[in-house]
């Protein structure tokens, strides 16, 4: 998955985006049952659109 990284080979969401985007969600007036910030839509959804083996190995090796 694409991240930052921060030397250690680590794929890190930089803290600030993250709260920011879960905040956003969070201020919603109406707020769904499911809610996925958007760096996890792409690994939810892998194994419905037929592409988790490719999505595992970018992910984890």
């Amino acid at each position: 998955m694409p991240g930052v990284r921060d030397g250690s080979g680590s794929r890190k969401w930089p803290r600030d985006t993250f709260i920011g985007e879960t905040t956003s969600l969070l201020s919603r007036e109406v707020i769904p049952d499911d809610m996925l910030v958007r760096r996890v839509k792409l690994p939810r959804r892998a194994e419905a659109e037929g592409r988790y083996a490719e999505t595992f190995t970018a992910a984890f090796g």
